[in-house]
C-alpha cells in the first residue's frame, strides 16, 4: 500500500463542491485532477500558496488505482479512462485555433498536457482531430 497522492488524498479537497479545493475554489485544473502534474508547489498564476498535503489515506489495490482505506468507498473517477465525467465529445473550439489555444492558456494547460487527456485521445482516434 502507498499514500494516495491524488486530489482525494489531500486535506484541502472540498467535500461539498465537486472538483474544487482550498487552492482552487473555482475548479481544480485538468492537469492536476488528471494526475499529469503534481501539486507540490504553487502553479503559475495560482492566487494562493496552498499545495497538496496528504490526508494519510492509503491506496489498497494498484489495479483499482484509487481505492482507499475507507470501508465501502471507491473513487471511480480516479481512473480517467473510466470516469463518468470525463469529456468524450468535442464541443471545444476548433483544435489549435486561437480560441482553442486561449482556452488552454486560461485553463493553465499546455498543448502537451492536453494531448494526454482522454478527450484528445478519443477524438484523435475518432478522426475528429488531424495532426
Amino acid at each position: 500500500m502507498k499514500l494516495d497522492t491524488s486530489c482525494w488524498g489531500c486535506i484541502h479537497v472540498s467535500k461539498k463542491k465537486l472538483r474544487t479545493c482550498k487552492a482552487f475554489p473555482n475548479g481544480i485544473p485538468f492537469a492536476i485532477i488528471s494526475g499529469e502534474i503534481s501539486h507540490d508547489k504553487p502553479l503559475p498564476g495560482q492566487k494562493n500558496n496552498i499545495v497538496f498535503e496528504s490526508n494519510g489515506k492509503m491506496i489498497k489495490d494498484p489495479k483499482l488505482e484509487r481505492e482507499i482505506e475507507e470501508p465501502g468507498i471507491f473513487y471511480v473517477d480516479a481512473n480517467l479512462e473510466n470516469a463518468d465525467w470525463t469529456k468524450k465529445t468535442w464541443d471545444l473550439p476548433k483544435y489549435k485555433s486561437k480560441e482553442f489555444m486561449k482556452l488552454l492558456k486560461d485553463s493553465d494547460m499546455t498543448l502537451t498536457e492536453f494531448k494526454k487527456l482522454p478527450v484528445y485521445k478519443w477524438n484523435l482516434k475518432a478522426g475528429n482531430i488531424k495532426e
